[in-house]
């Protein structure tokens, strides 16, 4: 079986389905590449140190496509945008409910195991067995005219703007988790009163709550 490497977060965000564009820079040979294993590791492979005997089998995907890493990608890479890289798609992931032993290689190499000696979740059920909630607060002021925006920065000196928010830590609510990222990132304080709607987006639902001081916390909670 044809196996890639990576290190320890990027194969546990792989797994979830969060991280859905691997990066590189070299391409592959042939495409599509099917049923690709991913192994996870701990430490960085160089050419100096090519082998992690110490890895595991945490995924199954198909790469389908690549191309040129743009800034717009850097949310499907979890990392922030760089020149020179290739974006690598990742489709029908496939989560390893029992990590295999396998040792972590540079470029594509085989491992030996099987598709059916890996206990998956297909991804259709590992998108619902494994959310990804996030949280934004929107503040409304002068009757709702004006609405309060971050500005972020880019390491090309690009920037874009959007409401304030961010992941839930463990064991926090998504009211709790919009009231403290609106706190961290802008110093305002708000208190959710009650949820008034929620609506499907690319990543799940969106459910809006309103609040004290004029504030609507507008709560992200995606399943895939």
């Amino acid at each position: 079986m044809k196996a890639l490497s990576v290190v320890q977060k990027a194969g546990k965000l792989i797994s979830s389905g969060e991280k859905t564009l691997e990066i590189r820079k070299w391409k592959l040979d042939e495409l599509p590449l099917v049923n690709l294993a991913i192994v996870q590791n701990k430490r960085r492979l160089t050419k100096e140190d090519p082998i992690d005997p110490n890895g595991s089998v945490v995924a199954v995907v198909d790469v389908t496509h690549i191309r040129k890493w743009t800034p717009e990608d850097a949310e499907e890479t979890c990392s922030e945008w760089e020149e020179g890289w290739l974006a690598w798609e990742l489709k029908n992931v496939r989560k390893v409910t029992s990590p295999l032993a396998a040792p972590a290689k540079r470029k594509i190499y085989e491992i030996e195991c099987n598709l059916e000696d890996l206990l998956i979740v297909e991804s259709g059920e590992q998108n619902l067995a494994n959310p990804r909630p996030r949280a934004s607060a929107a503040v409304l002021r002068n009757e709702g005219t004006e609405i309060l925006m971050v500005k972020h920065l880019q390491r090309d000196g690009s920037s874009y703007w959007q409401l304030p928010g961010g992941g839930l830590s463990k064991n926090e609510s998504l009211a709790e988790a919009a009231a403290r990222e609106l706190t961290e990132e802008t110093g305002l304080m708000g208190n959710v009163l009650r949820e008034l709607f929620t609506i499907p987006y690319k990543h799940g639902l969106s459910t809006t709550c309103a609040c004290l001081q004029d504030i609507l916390l507008v709560i992200y909670d995606p399943l895939n």
